[in-house]
């Protein structure tokens, strides 16, 4: 019976992920659960609140690490294993962070929370010999009243952010834990996941120069006035789609930064290179059809991604930048390249592709190039560098001037007869 309440109000992959488990496991999550839910609700803060209070590194998703620092800020105190599979349980994605709407989804208000109703301070639960929480009553039940708040906190945090979100953040602890990466073998063929096997012969991926742009973002200026070169500008390949009479459908892959303005007409630079889905065959081409059928065979081989991580932005310049890192809808596929923004709205997922990971290798342009970097501009700018991250010359990013830690890939080769089992 406590098992069948301790459900009510956790998320379908936290119920998921503790089918094995013993009841008194799903009690204990559930009990976390609504703790959190509580707490947030005893200090004036919705779910979206608090996600912009832990997201210290403005990424739109929550590392283990700034989970696990709003957690202790609130009063509550995880094992490693605890928080991890806390993070594992909400984490829709899969990808080893907490994303906005998964956070949403865990921590807004539910039926049976104290509704608005202030918890009273003091009384933290008591630990056990573990060090984790304990989060059940002398009872064994959830003792939602006894939840207080966190040690040297106020009874209600929304007078506190009228103060700015960077003033909280100010007083969160620094917690450090071990991070999770994305969970493996998510991905595979399309009849795994539920969706209808697409034939994809009589197609082939080849790899080509990019011949025309579009321009996301530029600032022009001086050197010292911001940037480190005087004219900085981030570009898409421009939108490209099969339709009737087309062989070809052109693929973008990630944005290109530039410091010579549109790259189609700077002299002695590599070439910038893109992905094209060719029909190696007749039978596409004759009929109305043909524009869906190519967007088929890019949907399963060069899928989208699931999401986007917010990895830098700036306002130097005059003109804001957002730099976005794509997240690949499985381990079996990679994102090559970042793409920009002017806005703080998360792109769109269509505006770029994935690859299979069976087609990439690490890229022999080690280190990263760096193209341009900007410094800070108070609370609203950090300083950070773009760069070339590999021999497509696609757009990456850093907060900050060292070159970014994580791994970008090339092709293999530049051409890719599509046939079962080749992606």
């Amino acid at each position: 019976r406590l098992a069948r309440r301790a459900r009510e109000g956790v998320p379908v992959a936290l119920e998921s992920l503790f089918t094995a488990a013993d009841e008194f496991a799903i009690l204990e999550q559930s009990a976390m659960l609504r703790r959190v839910r509580c707490l947030l609700l005893s200090r004036g803060l919705s779910a979206r609140d608090a996600f912009a209070i832990f997201d210290r590194d403005r990424s739109s998703a929550l590392s283990c690490s700034e989970l696990a620092s709003g957690l202790q800020w609130l009063g509550v105190r995880l094992t490693v294993d605890q928080l991890h599979r806390l993070v594992r349980a909400v984490d829709l994605g899969g990808e080893g962070e907490v994303a906005m709407e998964d956070f949403k989804i865990a921590f807004s208000p539910k039926d049976g929370d104290v509704g608005g109703v202030a918890v009273p301070a003091g009384n933290l639960a008591g630990t056990t010999g573990s060090g984790a929480v304990d989060l059940l009553g002398a009872s064994g039940e959830p003792d939602l009243m006894s939840f207080g708040t966190a040690p040297g906190g106020t009874s209600s945090t929304a007078s506190a952010l009228g103060a700015g979100i960077e003033e909280v953040q100010r007083a969160l602890p620094q917690v450090t834990v071990p991070e999770l990466g994305p969970v493996g073998g998510r991905g595979g063929s399309a009849a795994a996941d539920g969706v209808k096997a697409v034939d994809v012969r009589g197609f082939e991926v080849r790899v080509r120069d990019v011949t025309a742009f579009s321009e996301v973002w530029s600032v022009t200026g001086h050197a010292g006035g911001g940037w480190s070169e005087p004219s900085v500008s981030v570009w898409a390949p421009p939108a490209d789609a099969a339709g009737l009479g087309k062989a070809t459908m052109r693929v973008c892959i990630g944005h290109y930064p530039s410091t010579q303005g549109n790259p189609a007409k700077a002299k002695g630079t590599p070439r910038r290179k893109i992905l094209e889905l060719a029909s190696t065959g007749s039978s596409v081409l004759g009929g109305l059809g043909a524009a869906d059928r190519f967007a088929e065979v890019a949907r399963t081989v060069l899928p989208h991604p699931r999401r986007y991580k917010l990895v830098w932005s700036t306002q130097v310049g005059g003109r804001p930048l957002y730099v976005w890192r794509p997240i690949a809808p499985s381990a079996d596929h990679l994102a090559l390249g970042f793409v920009a923004t002017t806005t703080d709205a998360e792109p769109p997922v269509t505006a770029v592709h994935c690859v299979p990971r069976k087609w990439c290798e690490l890229t022999h342009a080690r280190p990263p190039r760096r193209v341009a970097e900007a410094g800070g501009v108070g609370g609203q700018s950090k300083p950070g560098a773009l760069w070339v991250v590999n021999q497509a010359m696609l757009l990456g990013a850093t907060q900050g001037r060292n070159p970014p830690e994580e791994d970008f890939y090339d092709l293999r080769t530049t051409n890719y007869r599509l046939e079962p089992g080749s992606y």
